[in-house]
């Protein structure tokens, strides 16, 4: 993308419905549900799971550290993501909020659009990686290119495969999708 390419976001249609009524911790501590819950390498957890029943996202990333899992959580609450864009200066003590699983570094990773996604280390490294540029003529819609970006990078995860290689086929996917009406993903996937 360019500097000048339009930025498209949907925020998610969050509504109370009687399925989120059974999403507590009681139904994650079920056997067939934690199951599920334990044979899993990567959490992924969208916000609205922080919103709805947070006692059991915690019960997640508490397995997530003791087992050495990856755990991924989409966004923050919507509370502090309301607030985020408001925030000139952000601080954090490692102190304060050690990480449980201290096998797995953690990371940052930072997407911008039409600019380098930004990717910051437990180490104190920060790597920057640029995206794959397209005209603004052959833009024809941005929807689902962040969720393609995040799909593909713990994809690759998933694949043990380095964090560079996660970042470009991320970039390598949303690239395919901005150039095609909504979030269609195609069926060839090999990067040029």
């Amino acid at each position: 993308m360019t500097s000048s390419a339009p930025a498209l976001s949907l925020p998610p249609l969050l509504t109370a419905s009687p399925l989120t009524e059974k999403l507590t911790v009681d139904h994650i501590r079920e056997a067939k549900t934690w199951s599920l819950v334990k044979g899993a390498e990567i959490y992924y957890v969208e916000s609205f799971f922080l919103n709805i029943t947070p006692e059991s996202v915690l019960e997640v990333t508490k397995n997530a550290a003791a087992e050495i899992k990856i755990f991924i959580p989409q966004s923050f609450t919507e509370v502090l993501g309301e607030i985020l864009p408001y925030l000139d200066v952000v601080f954090g003590n490692e102190i304060k909020k050690p990480k449980a699983n201290t096998q797995r570094e953690r990371l940052v990773v930072f997407t911008q659009v039409a600019n380098c996604t930004i990717v910051a280390k437990t180490d104190g490294t920060i790597e920057e990686y640029p995206i794959i540029a397209i005209p603004h003529t052959k833009i024809v819609n941005c929807n689902g290119a962040g969720d393609a970006f995040c799909g593909v990078f713990v994809a690759k995860l998933v694949q043990d495969a380095d964090i560079a290689t996660a970042v470009a086929k991320g970039h390598y996917l949303a690239h395919q999708v901005i150039q095609q009406s909504g979030p269609t993903y195609p069926r060839n996937l090999n990067q040029d």
